[in-house]
């Protein structure tokens, strides 16, 4: 796991997750509460949205299998850290997909802190 911020701050806003065995990049199974439970997420009572990439590589035809989920309503902000209303603050958690030559494995997990913008 690897933990960071913006540079020359003292927030967190970046969690890293990387597997110590190869897991096959299956979204059933990283979509699976089982799976969520192995990497402590609980995101009960959040609204989400899925997003993910169709637009293929321009050279290699190929559309990339990373997915995020946005989740909204539910981040932990305290009110003296946040530089707007904690409303506006959301989780992004991405997983990366590294390709092998028949299949793909997870290369990272990563579980943002964003802020919409104006």
């Amino acid at each position: 796991m690897r933990i960071s911020g913006p540079p020359e701050s003292r927030t967190v806003n970046t969690l890293e997750f990387f597997m110590t065995t190869p897991v096959i990049f299956n979204e059933d199974t990283l979509l699976s509460k089982q799976f969520f439970d192995r990497l402590g997420f609980n995101f009960d009572g959040c609204k989400t949205d899925t997003i993910r990439s169709t637009t293929p590589h321009p050279v290699t035809g190929k559309v990339k299998k990373d997915f995020s989920i946005e989740y909204r309503g539910c981040a932990n902000v305290e009110q003296r850290d946040s530089y707007e209303d904690t409303s506006k603050y959301y989780y992004e958690l991405t997983f990366f997909a590294k390709e092998l030559e028949t299949s793909a494995v997870v290369d990272k997990i990563q579980l943002l802190l964003k802020v919409e913008r104006p």
